[in-house]
């Protein structure tokens, strides 16, 4: 096995573990330990444990140590608020130059959002819910643009579990993507930013009411 495919598989095995929140926020990454862990040698480690604070699933603390971050509501609130503004970057340009591919794609994964609520199936939902907005972003045709969102999202997994099993939660974010879509097709920028801007503002005001007033006891 070459060396970068040994890195790919560290890599993917850890972000695979973080985003089942296998480690909990704190957790301090020692090479020696993760090396351990998953019976390989410290150098794929390195690496992957390099590209994961690139990608924002990881952290260097004040004393350089890696570790697993953790997030508060200021933290959460600034990840949404940023999500929304690459949202709306994308949608400037989306509208400009209008994808049927991209409204059709967009429109596929609402339909598998909308089965998995029927299924009742949450965590299952929130993939396709995810999808749906990488769809939106990744429409601008910008690698950058796609690259900040990407590191935004991967935070946003980090925390959003706590959101995976609360029915009437999926139900209103179903809704609002329905609405989405629908000013999506219109292809009126004012009607789909104010769609956004009502998703992302129900999200912060959900994570208000779970951290500070201890609603949605999941």
């Amino acid at each position: 096995m070459g060396s970068e495919t040994k890195e790919l598989m560290v890599y993917e095995q850890i972000k695979s573990d973080l985003l089942a929140h296998e480690y909990a926020p704190g957790y301090q990454m020692a090479e020696r330990t993760v090396s351990e862990k998953y019976n390989v040698s410290r150098s794929p480690v390195r690496c992957a444990l390099r590209l994961l604070v690139k990608d924002g699933l990881l952290k260097t603390d004040s004393s350089g140590r890696i570790v697993v971050p953790s997030y508060s509501l200021e933290d959460i609130l600034e990840i949404y608020d940023l999500i929304e503004t690459l949202q709306d970057y994308a949608v400037k340009i989306f509208v400009k130059q209008p994808q049927s591919e991209t409204v059709e794609k967009l429109g596929e994964i609402l339909k598998k959002m909308q089965e998995k609520e029927e299924e009742k199936s949450p965590s299952d939902r929130m993939d396709f819910d995810d999808e749906f907005h990488y769809c939106l972003v990744n429409s601008a045709n910008n690698a950058r643009l796609s690259e900040m969102f990407s590191n935004l999202m991967n935070q946003k997994k980090m925390f959003d579990f706590n959101s995976f099993e609360d029915i009437e939660h999926a139900k209103i974010t179903t809704a609002q993507h329905e609405k989405i879509y629908e000013a999506i097709k219109n292809g009126e920028l004012e009607p789909i930013l104010g769609a956004i801007k009502e998703h992302e503002q129900y999200i912060k005001k959900y994570y208000i009411e779970m951290l500070v007033l201890n609603k949605h006891n999941l």
